[in-house]
């Protein structure tokens, strides 16, 4: 169905009634192609659905490291936030650890809270993963000597 629509030029950009568009549908249901196939077609990478969640948060909450690859690519927006606050690398602290990787190496902000208080860190620490915990941990001790 998506394809046959896409043939036909329909608009990427049509969201539902909570905000989200194809992309992020695709990006949260890990359909590989479809994100890609959805980014050619100049889908908003950086489209927010009525909670501020970006089809590259949903992505990173998946832990599909193929699709995140994919929306950076397509340049999202690292550093969005969502209405609590919540970056993508905040999502992906409680699972992948190589996404996290991937996501600080695009620029994400390792310090960055929610409104909460959250942050990647405490998130991969509450809940257990130890090493997206220390992965985090090291980055911050090399930015410190970095300067």
């Amino acid at each position: 169905m998506a394809d046959r629509l896409l043939a036909a030029k329909a608009s990427v950009e049509h969201s539902d009634n909570k905000g989200k568009t194809a992309l992020m549908r695709a990006a949260e249901n890990r359909r590989v192609e479809m994100v890609e196939r959805l980014v050619k077609a100049g889908a908003n990478a950086n489209h927010a659905d009525s909670r501020g969640k970006t089809a590259l948060m949903r992505a990173a909450l998946g832990g599909d490291g193929t699709i995140v690859d994919q929306l950076l690519d397509a340049r999202a927006n690292v550093n969005q936030a969502d209405a609590n606050g919540w970056t993508a690398l905040i999502c992906a602290a409680a699972g992948d650890a190589a996404i996290v990787k991937r996501l600080i190496g695009a620029g994400a902000d390792i310090k960055r809270s929610a409104k909460d208080g959250t942050t990647a860190f405490k998130r991969a620490a509450a809940t257990g993963h130890t090493v997206v915990a220390e992965t985090l941990e090291a980055e911050m001790r090399l930015r410190v000597e970095l300067g």
